[in-house]
């Protein structure tokens, strides 16, 4: 009966130590899995950084094409203008003459 026993202690011990070794294996993955999570937090953050940045640059650049347009139909306006005037200044030299 004893050794019954016995059969049964080193069982449970082989089970506990086998228990012991897994808890140790998902401990360090589950470390593992912190540290990557960390890296990739401080990634994600840089990344985000960056996007921000464009997305600024992208409102600096749509805000320059408007002026750019702005300034562009400006000139185009004022040479239609011009040109006006001196069609105008030609019919006033013709009825002159």
């Amino acid at each position: 009966m004893l050794d019954v026993y016995k059969e049964e202690i080193q069982r449970l011990k082989g089970n506990i130590n086998s228990l012991m070794k897994i808890s140790e294996s998902n401990k360090l993955e589950a470390q593992n899995i912190k540290e990557r999570n960390e890296e990739l937090e401080v990634i994600i953050k840089e990344k985000e950084l960056i996007i921000e940045d464009l997305e600024v640059k992208y409102k600096n650049l749509l805000n320059a094409k408007v002026l750019s347009e702005i300034e562009s139909s400006k000139d185009n306006t004022r040479k239609t203008i011009n040109n006006l005037v001196r069609e105008i200044d030609k019919c006033l030299a013709l009825l002159n003459d």
